[in-house]
């Protein structure tokens, strides 16, 4: 339910603020990972911000541009590049990208021409390109099944640089999408001072002084519940599919993300995590984003009940269309339901809730819909 009033309480920040940013970076990962080799099998990629889903073998490749005719779309040949070592299933999405992903057909509905003239022999079988550290051909002694790990092993940490290259190669577009979620320049929105302004006063009610405790709230319901949601689930928002290894590097970045909101600090060593090391750097620089962010919105002026009133109006106008307000209260009161007891409790004792009778309110609804549910 956080999640879904913080997207509905901010659609403009998405739209105009983080919005261009976040596709920016997605598609930036996507250009990464699809430059070099992907394993269908093992879903491991060349060119990765994941060190549990990186190609460890070096696999030769070359590029190589097609040309695309689509089917009642004229004539005129579209070039598409593609790596000489893609697989058909995925020399097809990049022809089929082409589209929004909700126009786009399933490839396994397209064909190639001559996708089923094999060149090599029927009785192929589905080969890793990475060889697994544990295999070990048998008649091998145990002294030479250990220097072959040993070998894995340091060929494997030689590839760990390639990390920090595509690292690199994002980063810009990592800062811009933080800056454009942090930076306290950008304009809070009424939804979500109102709802720090809330949870300010739970605390108080609750006589909770501890800092790091209302730290926690705001960081749970803002940072982590919505914007590492979207950060992790691109497709939330956009027209796009989010493959296993993109999501991978996302995975990453929204990791650093959680740990740029946190307030205790990380000891890291060489045996930590790879995804903590990686952004260590640049972690204090985040943190004090957050920190400022916070300022920012404890500095705005109070937004009251009205205001917040006429914010949420506004939404819904410029949603009309997309709402369905059946569902939507269908929702709630089922919600209702499962706390009917509290609910009605809260309300009760709420100064402002017995001027307006919501309690009463509340029971009046249950009454009508008890036996209606059904026909929402």
């Amino acid at each position: 339910m956080t999640f879904k009033y913080q997207h509905r309480g901010q659609p403009s920040d998405l739209k105009d603020s983080a919005g261009e940013p976040l596709y920016k970076l997605f598609k930036a990962i996507k250009h990464q990972v699809e430059r070099g080799p992907v394993d269908a099998v093992q879903k491991a990629a060349k060119y990765t911000l994941n060190d549990t889903g990186l190609l460890g073998d070096d696999v030769e490749y070359s590029p190589l541009t097609v040309s695309v005719i689509i089917q009642d779309e004229g004539v005129e040949a579209i070039p598409v590049k593609v790596l000489n070592c893609d697989t058909i299933s995925q020399v097809k999405e990049k022809i089929i990208e082409q589209v929004g992903v909700s126009q786009q057909p399933e490839d396994s509905q397209q064909n190639l021409p001559g996708e089923h003239h094999a060149l090599l022999e029927e009785e192929n079988h589905v080969w890793h390109l990475v060889r697994p550290t544990d295999e070990v051909d048998e008649g091998k002694s145990k002294h030479s099944s250990m220097k072959e790990k040993e070998r894995t092993k340091a060929i494997t940490e030689i590839y760990l640089t390639r990390l920090l290259s595509v690292k690199g190669t994002l980063q810009q577009f990592v800062d811009n999408f933080f800056q454009s979620v942090l930076t306290p320049g950008n304009a809070v929105l009424p939804a979500v001072k109102y709802f720090f302004d809330f949870l300010d006063e739970q605390a108080e009610k609750h006589d909770i002084r501890d800092e790091d405790t209302i730290h926690i709230w705001e960081t749970n319901s803002l940072p982590l519940r919505f914007w590492v949601n979207i950060l992790k689930n691109p497709h939330f928002i956009f027209d796009v599919h989010v493959h296993e290894m993109v999501d991978a590097s996302l995975s990453v970045i929204a990791q650093a993300f959680m740990d740029a909101c946190t307030r205790t600090e990380d000891k890291l060593s060489h045996d930590s995590p790879s995804n903590k090391l990686l952004y260590a750097k640049e972690i204090s620089t985040y943190k004090k984003m957050v920190e400022d962010y916070y300022k920012g919105i404890q500095q705005m002026v109070q937004v009251s009940d009205q205001d917040m009133n006429t914010h949420l109006a506004e939404i819904s106008r410029a949603h009309t269309d997309s709402l369905n307000t059946l569902v939507a209260l269908h929702k709630l009161y089922q919600y209702s339901q499962r706390y009917y007891d509290e609910i009605i409790n809260a309300l009760e004792e709420d100064p402002a809730a017995q001027k307006m009778q919501l309690a009463f309110r509340l029971l009046q609804i249950a009454a009508a819909l008890e036996n209606k549910v059904t026909d929402l």
